[in-house]
């Protein structure tokens, strides 16, 4: 893990959100974007320019004989609809010792 905070180190003006409850956001870019004229009614659509910052985020997620559950980022940073997805990842894990079934 150090490797990967390393580059937060070195470039911190580039990061909006910094390894912050799994989840971290770079510095983005100016995207044109469509908005309706008059949201809520039928209309026109007009072109915006919005800084988007794409973000990373992590869940570990294990399942009913714990009780933790996934968490969902997108309830807690707005990225406006627009996000970069890294990969998701469920494990069968073998512990040694472990009471699940499988």
């Amino acid at each position: 893990m150090d490797l990967v905070k390393d580059t937060l180190k070195a470039n911190p003006n580039s990061s909006v959100i910094g390894f912050n409850d799994n989840s971290s956001a770079i510095r983005g870019f100016l995207v044109d974007v469509l908005r309706p004229k008059n949201p809520g009614s039928p209309s026109a659509l007009l072109t915006f320019s919005r800084d988007f910052d794409p973000q990373f985020s992590m869940c570990c997620c294990t399942f009913s004989w714990s009780r933790n559950r996934c968490r969902r980022p997108h309830k807690r940073y707005s990225c406006n609809g627009y996000r970069f997805s890294a990969g998701y990842c469920v494990g069968n894990l073998q512990l040694d010792g472990g009471i699940a079934p499988w």
